[in-house]
């Protein structure tokens, strides 16, 4: 509807000292999107960034929240705070928190009024991962 990606994933790393872990399965894991979300249409794309925290920055945050909203081109960043290191599996992780954000963007999108329903589109996107 905009041009923008569906959905697209960044990293923030916070130095020399973050996690290469968690960095490594983030890249991996926007490859994965960036390979299934061809031809995805969405009413709002949603741009996930992950936080690495490290000795220069980290994120004040837990969690997932919700970042800037572009209403021009219907585009939200979501923030997502990762651990000093990964509990589990690192990729399988990102994935977890891939999905928790966009379950925000969708409680965003209704809240604003931007959808009226669910954000199917990146639902299925996720399914594909």
């Amino acid at each position: 509807m905009n041009g923008e990606p569906a959905l697209s994933l960044g990293v923030i790393i916070g130095g020399t000292s973050a996690s290469r872990t968690w960095e490594m399965a983030v890249k991996r894991l926007a490859t994965h999107v960036a390979d299934v979300r061809a031809g995805v249409i969405s009413p709002l794309a949603v741009n996930v960034v992950y936080q690495i925290p490290g000795e220069h920055v980290s994120p004040d945050f837990t969690g997932v929240r919700t970042g800037r909203f572009s209403k021009k081109n219907r585009e939200l960043l979501i923030q997502v705070a990762l651990p000093s290191e990964p509990s589990g599996d690192p990729y399988m992780e990102a994935l977890a928190l891939l999905c928790d954000a966009v379950n925000e963007a969708e409680r965003f999108a209704r809240q604003q009024g931007l959808v009226e329903s669910r954000l199917v589109e990146l639902h299925e996107l996720l399914g594909r991962l």
